[in-house]
């Protein structure tokens, strides 16, 4: 094989592998801002309901929230198109007595 063939295999090789560390990257990101998502649902329900207000359904669209006696966990999904990469990221937050 000529160099110059060899140089185009190693460049479609590093290319292949540049592009499948960005989607590994994206989806890293996606879950984090599922999880920071989730963080601050539980924060803002749980002051809400702490108060005695109720819940704005907009909050319900974006998470699953489900309050268990004083235990509220959020779920937000994660758009996740790699294979062991979480689907949902959830926060649990202990409402006050």
């Amino acid at each position: 094989m000529s160099e110059r063939g060899q140089a185009s295999v190693e460049l479609v090789a590093c290319a292949a592998l540049l592009a499948l560390v960005a989607l590994a990257a994206v989806q890293c990101l996606a879950v984090l801002r599922a999880h920071v998502a989730a963080e601050r649902i539980a924060d803002q329900v749980a002051v809400l309901l702490a108060e005695g207000r109720p819940v704005p359904r907009s909050l319900g669209q974006e998470a699953k929230i489900a309050r268990d006696g004083r235990r509220l966990t959020v779920t937000v999904r994660a758009v996740a198109g790699l294979p062991g990469i979480p689907e949902a990221q959830s926060a649990t937050v202990l409402l006050p007595r």
